[in-house]
């Protein structure tokens, strides 16, 4: 018969396994076992020898994908010493060449995040062979991670890891990928933080209070700290960005900052005068020959990420900003532009975002912004209607008052045809 999904799944166990031949594809087969389970399976011969390669499940595999792979071993692009060499790689030896050969490309940021989710993965899967890692371990190994969700979500990468082996040749190009279904992620329960203009007061009277009191003391905040806070309201930048921020990058002539290693690679990044003003303050009083970074510790070393954290903590304690993050203030900035009426294409690029898609959620910010525009709109016209309305009444009324009712007060001149026209302007000459 000529495979189609329905009649594959409509195939019915028997007491022995048997196998259906595809009447669209010589050589593709369905094999149908005792215990009502289906594999697609591709046969052909081999320097005389009959050959048998399973394709994969009906479940993983539409018939077309089944059809193509059956092809490929068919015509030989797919030969079989290529097979045993692939079915040999454990997913240890795979996810170590990925996080080594493909993860150094990537920003610093997601480097380490590939490095814990390759070790993650490494003590459930590290020691399988690659094809026989199964849809259905991946899901339950992605269920038992439910308490947490952001790390959960991350390991479904499993299958761009493997699809990357296929490229190395390190995979079969004809393996079904684990994740090929859908996988349903968690939830992660992703809440945008905004700061109002109260919360920005309170924030930078704990700063200023900080700077001023001696160091060591309860309160106290160190200026690379307070002036990391300050780049990342005024800039939008991502912590790292600003952490990793040199003066050689500041191009004032075009009120430019050039990363050239920001998450989304090379950026160049619009800025503000104010900024610029706020960099030059900081240059004067604190700028020390040899050192390249604009925000420099006690030691005179890149201020580290996990002491500005530290420090975030205690100074938003003080402020009464216990649920913002320091990444709200990058959604902050961007949230302040949006209000102000900077369109999303603009906050794109001040942001450094890759692509508009990523800015897209701040459109119901400027949603909000143009609801408020229209709602101005339909004041001023509502306003002009009853100033209309007042205006016509009280005509009305003195032609009634002069026994003359005029039933055409209210309209424009050039609304009416020519006889009233010149009727009306011979009243108003008398």
């Amino acid at each position: 018969m000529k495979f189609t999904e329905s009649n594959v799944q409509r195939a019915k166990p028997s007491s022995r396994k048997y196998e259906i031949a595809d009447d669209g594809t010589p050589g593709l087969y369905l094999r149908v076992l005792p215990s009502g389970k289906r594999v697609y399976i591709a046969r052909f011969r081999v320097d005389g020898k009959d050959k048998r390669v399973r394709l994969g499940l009906p479940g993983q595999l539409t018939v077309d994908d089944a059809r193509a792979k059956a092809t490929a071993y068919i015509q030989g692009k797919v030969t079989t010493t290529k097979l045993k060499q692939a079915k040999a790689v454990r997913f240890s030896t795979l996810a170590e060449k990925y996080r080594r050969e493909h993860a150094q490309a990537l920003s610093a940021s997601t480097i380490k995040s590939v490095r814990v989710g390759v070790r993650e993965l490494n003590r459930e899967f590290g020691h399988r062979l690659v094809i026989d890692i199964a849809h259905d371990e991946v899901c339950k190994f992605h269920r038992s991670l439910s308490d947490r969700p952001y790390a959960a979500n991350w390991y479904t990468r499993l299958g761009h890891i493997i699809k990357k082996g296929q490229q190395w040749g390190l995979v079969p190009r004809t393996h079904a990928l684990p994740t090929a279904e859908y996988v349903r992620y968690f939830p992660e329960g992703r809440i945008e933080r905004f700061l109002t203009p109260a919360e920005r007061r309170r924030l930078e009277r704990v700063l200023s209070q900080g700077e001023a009191l001696p160091r060591y003391r309860k309160g106290s905040v160190s200026w690379f700290y307070a002036a990391a806070i300050r780049l990342l309201s005024l800039t939008g930048f991502r912590a790292s960005e600003a952490l990793d921020l040199q003066w050689d990058w500041i191009d004032r002539r075009h009120r430019v900052i050039v990363l050239p290693r920001s998450k989304t690679g090379v950026s160049r990044r619009p800025v503000s005068q104010r900024l610029l003003d706020f960099l030059d303050e900081l240059e004067r009083e604190h700028r020390k020959p040899g050192i390249p970074y604009v925000l420099y510790g006690q030691r005179d070393k890149r201020v580290r990420f996990n002491a500005l954290s530290e420090a975030w903590r205690k100074i938003r304690r003080r402020a009464g900003l216990d649920d913002v993050r320091l990444h709200d203030l990058r959604h902050s900035a961007a949230s302040d532009a949006i209000m102000a009426g900077v369109s999303l294409e603009v906050v794109s690029k001040i942001l450094g975002h890759s692509t508009s898609k990523t800015t897209r959620r701040y459109a119901h910010l400027a949603n909000d912004h143009i609801l408020a525009g229209a709602d101005a709109m339909a004041d001023v016209i509502a306003s002009a209607c009853s100033a209309s309305a007042t205006r016509t009444t009280s005509t009305t009324s003195a032609a009634g008052a002069c026994g003359e009712p005029d039933h055409e007060a209210g309209i424009e001149d050039d609304q009416l045809d020519p006889v009233r026209r010149r009727r009306r302007r011979t009243k108003k000459t008398s």
